[in-house]
């Protein structure tokens, strides 16, 4: 693989970044992303609580107590805006506020007032209501890579999404290899900002191809969201600036987003296996033109033929890292069966089919034991190593479910998940 490696070209100019990182082959970006208050989540997240009326509640007060979620949450905002109707959710729930207070804690007030904080599942339903109305700044790290791994995990299994360039069962497998070995094509990832080396194994939040030659950039699919323009804006800014400090030329480029513009531009290697995403104009693809170059007449080529990861031979089929003769022969040495080169897994030395491993989405490693599942920073359970667990996970005190270590924090020498943290606080607040 390492002589079909063309990146020679891109890995020269992109080592005069001052943020080069020779280990990683990437350059290292600290970014963020806001997660905006969303209405729709927040009518779901309401009526999800609003569920937990009891039976026994007179109608007349039932139906107090829903205007005043649907007072309080309609305002879509953080705190209390200047010309909300404190006057009338007093009339509706007995409960007194004032504008600029944390619209969260004034709907743990109203649950108080009408008893519904006894329910069971209260805590956990209104932590997932409070959450929406609290938007955050959520600091990750990008990289633009042409590291080898980055290329074959382009769409890891441990990320949230997938896409057809997935080794596990994509359509075009072959594409990764592809991209792998043209000399244009970077990867620009971003993952959470706890990641731990190697990047390529942590688990993708977004994820785009980058092309560059000549002056040209291409800019092709945002996953896993190609609708988010502005983000995928953010992501150009950061790696057209990156190439015109690492050119000593000035920032300065003519995007091109017409389709038939980009066309001009860009040709994609005939024999290649990739997905060719960046023809099509309902994925957002971009065309940005170093103003300093002389760019009339050029164009940069995409992707090149796949070679096998075994033998380094041609790769007829696009769903495969395989040849013909090196796709079968690998026996599991747990069951004995026999494993097609593109659903063998490795632990240590052996090999060993689907059915006998374990994949931890924390080291993105497979494993023999079974699996712990804790959650993760974004509420979602994530399946993960004994090693795993112990060193990156732990218990809530409260409730006993597994976090990882990054969701538990500290109050009164215990740690508590978010749900229980926010329960003790919103106890405290109430009785302050």
């Amino acid at each position: 693989m390492i002589g079909g490696f063309n990146k020679s070209g891109l890995i020269e100019l992109l080592r005069k970044h001052p943020d080069w990182n020779e280990d990683t082959l990437s350059i290292i970006f600290d970014v963020s992303a806001k997660r905006e208050i969303e209405p729709y989540d927040v009518r779901s997240k309401r009526n999800k609580l609003l569920a937990l009326s009891t039976e026994s509640m007179p109608e007349e007060r039932k139906h107090k107590y829903e205007n005043s979620l649907y007072l309080l949450s309609g305002t879509y905002a953080q705190y209390l805006p200047d010309d909300f109707d404190v006057g009338y959710l007093d009339s509706l729930s007995g409960v007194k506020c004032t504008p600029g207070q944390k619209t969260s804690r004034v709907i743990n007030k109203v649950c108080q007032q009408f008893g519904v904080t006894m329910e069971a599942e209260f805590n956990a339903r209104f932590a997932e209501l409070a959450d929406t109305l609290n938007p955050i700044d959520i600091p990750r790290v990008a990289s633009l890579s042409v590291h080898p791994c980055d290329y074959l995990e382009m769409s890891n299994t441990s990320n949230s999404w997938s896409s057809c360039h997935n080794l596990h069962d994509g359509c075009y497998r072959a594409g990764t290899l592809s991209y792998l070995l043209d000399e244009t094509s970077m990867i620009f990832s971003t993952v959470e900002q706890d990641w731990t080396p190697p990047l390529y194994e942590a688990p993708k939040v977004t994820r785009e191809v980058f092309c560059y030659a000549s002056g040209i950039l291409l800019q092709s699919r945002l996953y896993p969201n190609y609708m988010d323009t502005k983000t995928a804006g953010v992501y150009r800014n950061l790696v057209q600036a990156a190439i015109a400090l690492c050119k000593g030329a000035p920032n300065f480029w003519t995007l091109k987003t017409d389709i038939g513009t980009i066309e001009e531009y860009v040709d994609t290697c005939p024999d290649s296996s990739h997905y060719t995403d960046y023809i099509y104009s309902d994925y957002n693809p971009t065309l940005s033109l170093l103003k300093s170059e002389d760019t009339s007449g050029l164009s940069i080529t995409v992707g090149k033929e796949a070679r096998c990861i075994n033998c380094y031979s041609t790769v007829d089929e696009d769903d495969t890292l395989w040849c013909f003769d090196c796709e079968e022969g690998y026996t599991c040495a747990s069951c004995g069966c026999t494993i097609s080169g593109d659903d063998v897994h490795y632990v240590g030395d052996n090999t060993y089919c689907e059915d006998c491993v374990f994949y931890c989405e924390r080291c993105s490693e497979y494993v023999l034991e079974e699996l712990v599942p804790v959650y993760n920073i974004r509420g979602g359970t994530i399946y993960v190593c004994q090693n795993c667990y112990e060193d990156y996970a732990g218990e809530c005190e409260e409730c006993g479910d597994s976090y990882l270590s990054q969701c538990l924090t500290e109050r009164d020498g215990r740690y508590l998940c978010p749900t229980c943290l926010e329960a003790v606080e919103a106890d405290e607040a109430a009785s302050a």
